[in-house]
């Protein structure tokens, strides 16, 4: 599939670029890559952030996933298919644990730099893990979320990507997460698309979809919470 070399504009201060990736599940940033999902090749993509340029395909030992996060040394994937959630060789892409999600349909996962947090589509909740042996479960929150497909936590502040709603909901960190406003995303995103994905990179927020398969950058303050 070939690249655009330049970004091309998109109303609402966004710029948005191509993804090479025909059903494209979730986004992840780290070291200076884009990474996402195939669904339909069960391959991940990597993507250079700068240019872009494709880095690589890989084949995926999770041909379900439905989200990834990094945590500097290794890759996260839930399954929802087999209720899993994964901890892969951050190159090599292999299974190297495999843990029980605490909910029916995982949806989501997110490392914050301490904390793993898993969201999950059918349970309407969101998990936070400990780092530890069997991945225990710290706290778990109901939140109003229908289609949970990505999360990212800012200080005390913790973000559901709400793919049914078009929407980002804020809520505070506390037991359980207290909803904290909304926001908007459709102004951002072509009309029809999918939202499959979301991450942050510094004053940037990124959003991942389908139909087309793209990434749309919007600048953090044109995100008003509601």
């Amino acid at each position: 599939m070939p690249l655009m070399r330049k970004f091309f504009s998109r109303p609402a201060k966004t710029k948005s670029i191509p993804f090479p990736a025909s059903e494209p599940v979730s986004l992840a940033l780290k070291n200076g890559q884009y990474i996402s999902f195939d669904k339909q090749s069960g391959q991940l993509v990597r993507l250079d952030t700068n240019g872009p340029r494709l880095i690589a395909r890989q084949d995926f030992p999770n041909p379900a996933a439905a989200a990834l996060s990094f945590n500097g040394t290794c890759i996260w994937s839930v399954d929802p298919a087999h209720r899993k959630i994964y901890r892969h060789h951050s190159q090599t892409c292999a299974i190297l644990e495999a843990y029980p999600s605490p909910g029916e349909e995982p949806s989501a996962v997110y490392w914050d730099g301490e904390n793993l947090w898993t969201a999950d589509r059918r349970s309407h909740k969101v998990y936070r893990h400990a780092l530890s042996d069997g991945l225990p479960v710290l706290s778990e929150s109901p939140v109003l979320d229908e289609e949970p497909v990505g999360l990212y936590r800012m200080g005390e502040r913790l973000w559901v990507l709400d793919a049914a709603w078009r929407r980002i909901r804020r809520y505070r960190i506390a037991a359980p997460l207290e909803p904290d406003g909304w926001a908007p995303l459709g102004n951002f995103l072509p009309k029809g698309s999918s939202i499959a994905g979301l991450a942050v990179e510094g004053r940037w927020v990124w959003i991942m979809t389908r139909s087309p398969s793209a990434l749309h950058r919007v600048a953090m303050r044109s995100i008003e919470f509601k």
